[in-house]
């Protein structure tokens, strides 16, 4: 996974062109280029679920205020990228649509990590449309377990979504950690998607009822 970062994403600009590219695509170009595919077993590749609001995004091409569609696209191309790599030389391959992350307490763009710092902190956070959204949540240390299966294991190559299948309504979030009235900064009519699960079907044929982590019990011990 070499990409660029997705917090930065906002702050975006013409300065920042030749690094976003050469974090999204060339660098990834350069090492398949150089490859030696004698010498590869497998190739995990660590995407987004970003991409599956991709369509919805370019109908609304204007309300790309925060980069999503550029972040989404390039994303898009670097697993076509893998993809044809590994077909042309008959490599396994695994592309891992992963969603929304926590367990890093460092990570600037975990919304689990914001809520659980802005309610130790005292500080302000954003909550868009009324927190209406849903999302799903995986732990990093699941999705470190989850690539651990699929590098020692062999699995039919092709794209797989790493979330729990699971949706927590984000208003619901604040809620749970009593995030205080006058710390949400209120943000209405923000273009996202409403709904975003993770379809673990085929993962699930790979590995099962994989037990991943509760968020609420997460949260608790944080806080």
């Amino acid at each position: 996974n070499n990409f660029y970062p997705s917090f930065k994403l906002n702050d975006l600009n013409s300065s920042q062109y030749e690094e976003f590219v050469e974090l999204s695509l060339s660098k990834l170009s350069l090492i398949l280029s150089q490859l030696e595919s004698k010498n590869v077993n497998k190739i995990i590749y660590t995407s987004s679920s970003s991409i599956y609001n991709l369509n919805n995004n370019i109908k609304f091409i204007q309300d790309d205020k925060f980069n999503r569609i550029v972040y989404s696209s390039f994303k898009f191309s670097a697993e076509k990228l893998i993809q044809n790599y590994c077909k042309s030389k008959k490599i396994d391959f695994y592309i891992m649509r992963l969603f929304n992350t926590y367990g890093d307490e460092s990570d600037k763009f975990s919304l689990i990590e914001r809520l659980v710092n802005a309610k130790k902190n005292n500080l302000k956070l954003k909550l868009n449309n009324n927190g209406i959204a849903i999302r799903d949540f995986v732990h990093l240390s699941d999705v470190s377990k989850i690539y651990k299966f699929f590098l020692n294991k062999k699995y039919p190559s092709g794209v797989y979504d790493i979330g729990t299948g699971k949706g927590h309504l984000i208003k619901n979030l604040f809620n749970f950690l009593d995030i205080k009235n006058q710390n949400i900064i209120r943000r209405n009519n923000v273009n996202e998607i409403t709904k975003s699960i993770a379809d673990i079907s085929n993962l699930n044929k790979c590995l099962g009822n994989f037990k991943f982590k509760a968020l609420d019990r997460y949260l608790k011990s944080r806080i």
